[in-house]
């Protein structure tokens, strides 16, 4: 079948793509090796296939024509394809781009250093938050023991103190118990010694007032105020008075009275006035005859 001479140039076409694809790829292998690998490119490219020969349709003929073929023309040869000019990258702009890809290799890792020094930063700010909690929470727990321990001392001290404060009360009132009985006993001792002796006294000054003593005492007291009575005329002969005299130690009258009298009034003042002008008193010989309050009765003519 005879070629079209339009096919020639489809596939030039599908020649110089290839060359521009082998051309870019050994560009990127060159430059992979002083920068970061790139992304290839996505290039879609279509080959045309040979475009067939258009046969028109021949309706059958009861007898076909012979028709000599032509002969096909000569072709000329194909003419080699260039080869692929494959641009030299600048030295100053791939040292620019290393530089530039070094820089940013640096700040990665420095980035990268910052980050994990921060993680290790956090990490440790972490132990250090359990590290303190841990202590705080031992400190808290050991302030608690000594607290428990210097309240239970304390209240053990207290308690010894109460025992102690109990046991001085409990002395100190069976020390009062007893003195208060001694002192009851003494009071008691005393006043019944005193007792006694008041009961010795009166029984002996009884004793001596039923003696002759208190008569001759008695008797004497009344001389020495008869001596010193002034008889008023209205005086009966028969006169009589019950006279009560107080006197001090030494026979010196403080008062006196006339309790009972068969004569009047100016004899009553005038017994007075005599136990008044015999003061002092005369002495008993025994001193428990003395009274302070003495009593007798005056009769003139005794």
């Amino acid at each position: 079948m005879p070629r079209n001479s339009h096919n020639i140039v489809p596939l030039m076409l599908a020649i110089l793509l290839h060359a521009l694809m082998l051309g870019t790829l050994l560009f990127a292998v060159g430059w992979s090796s002083h920068v970061q690998p790139a992304l290839p490119l996505a290039i879609t490219a279509t080959l045309t296939s040979e475009i067939p020969e258009f046969v028109p349709k021949v309706e059958a003929t009861p007898e076909p024509a012979v028709v000599e073929p032509e002969p096909e023309p000569d072709l000329p040869e194909p003419e080699p394809e260039p080869e692929p000019v494959v641009e030299q990258p600048d030295p100053a702009e791939l040292a620019r781009a290393k530089a530039e890809e070094q820089a940013r290799l640096d700040e990665l890792r420095r980035e990268q250093q910052r980050q994990q020094e921060a993680e290790r930063a956090r990490l440790q700010k972490i132990e250090d938050e359990k590290e303190a909690e841990r202590k705080r929470a031992e400190e808290a727990e050991q302030k608690r023991r000594q607290a428990a321990e210097e309240a239970k001392r304390k209240a053990e001290a207290e308690a010894e103190l109460e025992r102690k404060r109990a046991e001085a009360e409990r002395l100190r009132k069976e020390k009062e118990q007893k003195q208060r009985e001694e002192n009851e006993r003494i009071r008691r001792e005393a006043e019944a010694a005193q007792l006694q002796a008041q009961i010795d006294a009166e029984n002996a000054r009884l004793e001596a007032r039923r003696s002759n003593d208190m008569a001759a005492y008695i008797f004497a007291i009344q001389q020495k105020v008869a001596r010193s009575w002034i008889a008023p005329p209205s005086s009966p002969d028969d006169l009589e008075c019950e006279v009560t005299v107080r006197q001090q130690p030494g026979g010196i009258v403080t008062s006196v009275r006339v309790v009972r009298c068969n004569g009047d009034a100016a004899t009553v003042r005038s017994i007075e006035a005599a136990v008044f002008k015999a003061s002092p008193l005369p002495r008993p010989s025994n001193d428990l005859l003395f009274d302070t309050n003495l009593r007798f009765i005056f009769k003139p003519e005794q």
